[in-house]
């Protein structure tokens, strides 16, 4: 699917961008500019990924894993660290979605990126399925995911793997559940996907803007999110709101530099940033290694 890998390349040479995590990336680790620092998590490590959880990838390469963690809750990463999160073919994995994209965008400072690709049923192994409403996911988001986790094993039983008689469904869903399979606990189309980010962000009480949401139109889907509003800090009220993290960086180094707010005064002031980007691509990239990691942003941007 070369397509594919040309629209996530395109998506994260725009997006991507600093140093972040990805989650799950198995054998298809998202491609990232080079002066981009991931770090990969996963709930096994490359052996038991190979010999216990997916088999079928053995022979091939896979991404270490550099971090042993619960990708949903990310517990070992700490609040507001991260300038984005990757997580490609994983929402649809996590039993409560909205839970995991409230603790993702917990871990990501203001203005960084949530960058997800989830699988479209319409032309997926799903296909039969009925779509995931999202007065269902909000009922896992405040009850608790456990509520619907046997409805979900048994429609994949039956939709999915196709299993006929009682007995057979009441095989296959003992079997799944005791290998700890992760099925997909909640499928989309294009349009329900759209409106499923649009319900959660408004559920969390809108700390995110959807600034990507690319439909493949045969295979998946990609949206990018970006944080616009912390529980924790107080976001610079010089900036937008949705002011890309590459230049909230960039005011957080000039605010403790006197030299800089003596040479660009009008920084602070609406439309005044221009100067100060300009000195960021022709010097402070090679300057500070937080610029420099921004560097294609910088590099890109009408000064």
């Amino acid at each position: 699917m070369p397509e594919v890998h040309e629209q996530r390349w395109g998506l994260s040479k725009k997006h991507i961008l600093g140093r972040g995590l990805e989650v799950g990336a198995l054998n298809r680790p998202l491609p990232v500019h080079k002066c981009v620092q991931v770090i990969y998590i996963d709930r096994v490590n490359v052996d038991d990924a190979y010999n216990v959880h997916f088999p079928e990838l053995k022979g091939g390469d896979i991404a270490n894993v550099d971090v042993i963690d619960d990708a949903e809750e990310l517990k070992t990463i700490p609040l507001e660290s991260q300038d984005f999160i990757i997580a490609s073919h994983f929402l649809e994995h996590t039993q409560d979605p909205i839970k995991t994209i409230e603790s993702h965008l917990s871990r990501i400072r203001v203005g960084g990126i949530l960058y997800y690709v989830l699988p479209d049923k319409r032309f997926t192994f799903d296909v039969d399925r009925p779509i995931t409403t999202f007065e269902h996911l909000l009922l896992d988001y405040q009850k608790g995911a456990s509520i619907s986790y046997d409805s979900h094993m048994y429609e994949y039983a039956e939709l999915v793997d196709h299993a006929k008689t009682n007995e057979h469904i009441e095989n296959r869903v003992k079997e799944l559940k005791d290998k700890k399979y992760t099925i997909h606990f909640h499928v989309w189309d294009a349009k329900a996907l759209r409106e499923f980010f649009e319900k959660t962000n408004e559920v969390l009480r809108y700390p995110y803007t959807i600034v990507e949401f690319l439909e493949d139109g045969e295979y998946e889907n990609i949206v990018v999110l970006r944080k616009i509003k912390s529980k924790t800090n107080q976001s610079n009220d010089s900036l937008e709101p949705d002011a890309p993290l590459a230049i909230h960086v960039l005011m957080e180094i000039y605010e403790k530099r006197k030299d800089l707010q003596k040479t660009f005064p009008e920084a602070k002031e609406k439309g005044g940033l221009s100067r100060l980007i300009d000195w960021a691509k022709k010097y402070g990239i090679n300057e500070d290694m937080r610029l420099f990691r921004f560097a294609p942003y910088y590099e890109s941007a009408t000064p």
